[in-house]
This record gives C-alpha cells, structure tokens and sequence, in this order.
C-alpha cells in the first residue's frame, strides 16, 4: 500500500515538473527619438483598434503563408491595445510635443481630436520579420471625411524567440510613430 502512495506521489511530482513555463512580454518604454521644447497647441486622443484574434493576451505568429498561431507560453503582459497606445502616444508625444498625447485610460476631453490606428497585423511571420500593417485617420470634427493613411511596416528579429519578436514589433511601433508624425496635418482644436 506504502508502494502505490509513493508511485502517486512520484507521478504527481513528475506532472508538475514538466509543466510548461509561461512567459509574459511588454512594449519597451524606451523612447527613441530626443524631446523637443515647445508649447503645446491641444490635446489627441490616441485609439487603437485590433481584430480579436490580435487583441488577445496570446503573442499571434504567422508560421506559413496561412496559419496563424497562438502563443499558448508566452502572453502579453497587458492587453495588446492598451500596451501599442501606450507604447505609441509615448513615441508621438516626443515625436510632436506640442500636441498632448493621451489614450482611453490616461484621459483625455469629450472634443479633442482623435487619432485612430487601425491594425490587421500586429504579429510575427515565418521569414523572420515582425510586420505592422494596418491604417490611421485623423478626426478632428471637420465637414470633410478624414483621409486614411495606409501603413505596411516589416521590422526584422534580431535573433530567434519571443523576446527578438516583441523587441522586433517595439522598433516597428517606433517606425509607425515616425510615418505619423511626419504625415499629421494639423488638427482642428476646437473651444472647450
């Protein structure tokens, strides 16, 4: 009887001994570029958008030109929309200091305007690339419809794993902030 309490004991111990690790990532909070003085003009809002299966605490990998897969080990550490705001309006804010910079959590007015990222890859892919591709609009309670700017960006891993990926979709992140800043045309603030 002793015997079978041992041999339980021995597979349980075993079971979970070899129970996968998870790992959690996060966007750097390293910003890039240098800060420049100025006053600030008004306030953006920042909203990210992600289909579910990106906006989702699994890392998303394209292993072949059709499957996509879900990291089951290695997550997020925050929800995926909630760190690219973050990471984004960090990156603009230094990139256009003269606008303020927030997202749906840090605040923001009711009639500021509204920058909107719209992505339909936020993931790795099988040729050792991180890929961005997506676009942004720019709502600023103007008569006319926003022009959309399209955006494809492919940031190569240095190195293999889940770190060089996420340090991969870090630098395209920096990339997007960069195509915005350069391409923002001057909001409309209006009154409070």
């Amino acid at each position: 009887m002793m015997r079978c309490y041992g041999l339980v004991l021995l597979a349980a111990l075993a079971g979970c001994a070899s129970a996968p690790e998870v790992h959690y990532y996060r966007l750097s909070d390293e910003t890039m570029a240098t800060p420049q003085a100025g006053a600030v003009e008004g306030n953006i809002q920042l909203s990210i958008r992600l289909p579910d299966y990106l906006n989702d605490r699994n890392i998303v990998y394209q292993s072949d030109d059709v499957t996509i897969t879900a990291a089951r080990q290695n997550l997020w550490a925050e929800p995926p929309e909630q760190a690219i705001g973050r990471r984004l309006s960090a990156e603009l804010g230094q990139l256009q200091p003269h606008y303020g910079w927030s997202t749906p959590l840090s605040g923001g007015g009711p009639r500021d305007p509204m920058l909107e990222v719209v992505f339909d890859q936020f993931n790795g892919r099988f040729n050792g690339r991180a890929v961005l591709s997506g676009h942004w609009l720019l709502h600023d309670g103007r008569p006319v419809t926003p022009s959309r700017h399209p955006f494809r960006i492919e940031a190569r891993q240095q190195g293999n794993g889940y770190p060089a990926l996420v340090r991969a979709l870090n630098q395209g992140l920096v990339e997007l902030a960069g195509q915005i800043a350069r391409q923002l045309p001057p909001p409309s603030f209006k009154p409070a």
